[in-house]
């Protein structure tokens, strides 16, 4: 429906009724592209009295790139601040007995990446930065393993079958890779500026206790 103002600023349609309202509503045009690949593998074998179990799990992200159509396009596959690293790991290996009992240890880590793909790093005769294209002097942040432990013994008691259970995450205490969030992030010692999707922030965990099936 057209609306007309007349010459005191009055609204009014082309059919000449009243103007009682007027809705501005945002639009969501934004696309997203993803494309990437997985790569799973596993083995399982007898050796002696128990079973021995092997797993690999990779993921690599070709690109995630994203497009409002007012600013630069940005791929978030390597950006390690927010978007998918380039590749993501997890690798177990897992020892269980016929007894009961039952040991796993995992690796899990993420590959090195970027602060953001649209930055141009240099040091000198720079070009002019702007809010889509940043000149910085560095766009590096490391990746990471971390390694965990599980182990278990399964029982039965009183007719009921039980576990009892520990696992220890991030074995190693290793320290979060910390990554700069700007003016507004947290940099206070208790909470390190890093991403936590991707990098572990509580240190060596212990987690006890027991599972009964009733």
């Amino acid at each position: 429906m057209l609306v007309h103002l007349d010459d005191r600023g009055r609204g009014a349609t082309a059919l000449g009724l009243p103007v009682t309202s007027i809705e501005v509503k945002p639009t969501n045009f934004v696309s997203v592209k993803t494309r990437g690949f997985d790569i799973e593998s596993s083995y399982r074998r007898q050796v002696g009295p128990g079973t021995m179990t092997l797993r690999a799990l990779a993921s690599y992200a070709f690109e995630m790139t994203s497009n409002n159509g007012v600013t630069a396009t940005t791929d978030l596959a390597g950006q390690n601040t927010g978007g998918l690293p380039d590749w993501t790991y997890r690798f177990t290996a897992g020892y269980d007995l016929d007894s009961g009992f039952s040991v796993q240890g995992i690796a899990r880590g993420v590959s090195g990446g970027v602060y953001n793909n649209n930055y141009v790093v240099c040091s000198t005769d720079c070009p002019l930065s702007t809010a889509d294209y940043r000149t910085v002097n560095m766009n590096r942040i490391d990746g990471q393993f971390f390694y965990d432990v599980n182990a278990s013994y399964a029982f039965e008691t009183g007719g009921a079958k039980a576990q009892v259970f520990l696992s220890i995450r991030n074995v190693l205490n290793s320290d979060p890779v910390l990554v700069a969030n700007g003016p507004t992030g947290n940099n206070t010692p208790a909470y390190p500026q890093t991403n936590r999707a991707l990098y572990d922030v509580l240190g060596r965990v212990f987690r006890m206790g027991v599972r009964i099936g009733l």
